[in-house]
């Protein structure tokens, strides 16, 4: 059975890992498509990389209670 930790957990991953190829290779095509948004929420490189150390954290405390990786 999977836990709703482990499906939000996938779900931030996936938009952290989708946050960071923007910001550090699609910033521009970002900000000519969708020049509404990126006048209120900027890509920004670091709170990128924060962000993925941010999921890594809480899925290595995931691993460690024994929820995300179940044998």
């Amino acid at each position: 059975m999977i836990n709703i930790e482990v499906v939000f957990w996938y779900i931030f991953l996936i938009d952290s890992l989708i946050y960071n190829w923007i910001a550090w290779f699609g910033k521009d095509w970002y900000e000519t498509a969708l020049p509404e948004i990126a006048s209120i929420l900027p890509m920004n490189r670091i709170y990128g990389v924060l962000y993925i150390g941010l999921m890594t954290w809480i899925g290595s405390a995931l691993i460690r209670v024994g929820i995300l990786m179940q044998s």
